[in-house]
């Protein structure tokens, strides 16, 4: 009874599956299939091709699954487009040999659908522009730089307290010139060190920056290091202004 149930509950499970589930043989024919296809007595006394039928092609596709698994006998994965809608669909086809000892009895195909990629390219934008509007409204100075010194990131703040225009800061600045002399590679160093909540964070680190005048500014420095895996990549630092600070306090009283 419990056997009987289990396999109730298989059935049930792949009848619910809101994706294409196939059962295909060695010969590309189609066994079985939930939602059904054309019956064997339709295709002549065999089940149909299931590149034939499944996407009106003679023979499989460059990337096809099921014949990766017929070659490696291992599950494989495949992607592929619909370019014909309005927004690109995305299917991937995951497949997997059922075996008899060493040799593929028969493959089972399962498409599952992926975002549209116009959907995910509008996500992806909004949520860029989401954090750009926040760099960029950052009341305390913004900026990253690469490894090399690179500035890739400077916000209107930081224009303010450096005096470099957003796209000079963008074009020409290394990031190593807004520190005195020798300042940069304190902070650095301070910044692999566990001084300050951990490596690769630095917290409240009091620090002059140089004006693009060459005046020197007091500023509140918290700063990460930013990392693409285990790999260092970038760098970046939110500045207060400390003289900008004080003075505000002082209109405020």
């Amino acid at each position: 009874m419990q056997a009987d149930n289990a396999t109730d509950y298989l059935l049930r499970a792949i009848n619910a599956f809101p994706q294409r589930v196939v059962v295909i043989a060695p010969d590309y024919r189609v066994l079985a299939a939930r939602p059904p296809i054309r019956s064997a007595a339709e295709c002549g006394g065999a089940g149909p091709i299931c590149h034939e039928v499944f996407f009106h092609r003679p023979d499989p596709c460059a990337d096809c699954a099921v014949q990766i698994v017929l070659e490696t006998r291992q599950p494989a994965w495949s992607h592929r487009r619909d370019e014909i809608s309005e927004a690109e669909k995305v299917s991937c086809i995951y497949a997997y040999p059922l075996l008899a000892g060493q040799e593929v009895e028969a493959v089972v195909s399962m498409e599952l659908d992926l975002p549209p990629r116009t959907r995910v390219e509008e996500e992806l934008q909004r949520s860029n522009a989401l954090l750009r509007n926040l760099i960029t409204s950052a009341v305390d100075g913004v900026i990253a730089a690469d490894r090399k010194g690179k500035v890739i990131i400077f916000n209107d703040a930081a224009a303010e307290i450096f005096g470099y225009t957003v796209n000079e800061a963008l074009e020409h600045l290394d990031v190593r010139n807004i520190y005195p002399d020798g300042m940069e590679r304190e902070v650095m160093r301070q910044l692999h060190s566990d001084a300050h909540g951990g490596r690769g964070k630095l917290r409240s680190y009091q620090v002059d920056v140089l004006h693009r005048e060459g005046n020197r500014i007091p500023i509140n420095l918290n700063a990460a290091l930013v990392y693409d895996g285990d790999r260092e990549v970038a760098s970046i630092g939110f500045f207060h202004d400390m003289l900008t600070f004080v003075e505000g306090e002082r209109a405020g009283e």
